[in-house]
């Protein structure tokens, strides 16, 4: 008569008894069975079984990119880290170790920055640890990126016995997906004044005076990367 119309009993467990110290990302059950407190002694019945509840510690998690250049330097970069519940961190506060392409020689120290790769697809994999200790780490896969050789025109102006002269380029390294653009010019006139092929010929209104040409190659890559030589 004593006692209210509930009773509740509150204790503290020690998560390393169920995690074994490590608790990030860890989860577990647990539930509580009640029992009377009457005259049952030590061995009462049994009585309603209260669960079982989940224990989820959580675990962050992060998103990284590689992002290509029109060198053959790639920047790399953690976009975004979420704690254990999905709350977004200061990507400021954690460190960062990268793997590049599965080579555990391949390495590089903070969440930011870039280097340079050899022509072809690259990927990486950093793991993130957070200022709460080295238990609890987040790791994030980048998509992978082409990094192209640099473009270089080698472009020729050769004359004719004509009242013309003609142009060509031959161009190694970049996608392959190149456009050109000519700008002619003299102390004659020129015509056409400008071209977007590769080669051709231009006629001049003098001859015996000099003629020159100012070349752009563009390497349009896949994803939209607009590299100009």
């Amino acid at each position: 008569g004593n006692l209210a119309p509930e009773t509740f009993a509150e204790a503290a467990v020690l998560v390393n008894i169920f995690t074994g110290g490590n608790n990030c990302g860890a989860v577990f059950h647990g539930s509580v069975i009640t029992r009377s407190s009457g005259a049952g002694q030590t061995s009462p019945d049994l009585k309603d079984l209260a669960g079982p509840a989940i224990f989820n510690f959580g675990a962050p998690t992060a998103t990284a990119q590689l992002t290509p250049t029109c060198t053959q330097e790639v920047s790399f970069a953690v976009t975004e880290i979420k704690g254990p519940f999905g709350a977004p961190l200061d990507i400021g506060t954690a460190s960062c170790v990268w793997e590049f392409d599965g080579d555990p020689s391949s390495t590089a120290t903070g969440c930011t920055g870039s280097r340079e790769f050899p022509a072809g697809a690259h990927s990486g994999q950093v793991t993130i640890t957070l200022p709460s200790g080295a238990a609890c780490k987040a790791v994030a896969n980048t998509a992978s990126v082409q990094v192209y050789p640099p473009v270089v025109p080698d472009p020729i102006l050769a004359p004719t016995c004509l009242s013309k002269f003609l142009y060509a380029v031959t161009t190694s390294g970049g996608s392959g997906n190149i456009s050109y653009q000519w700008t002619f010019s003299g102390s004659g006139s020129v015509d056409p004044p400008d071209s977007t092929s590769p080669s051709g010929e231009v006629l001049v209104g003098q001859g015996n005076v000099p003629y020159q040409a100012k070349l752009v190659a563009t390497d349009t890559r896949p994803g939209g990367l607009i590299c100009p030589t």
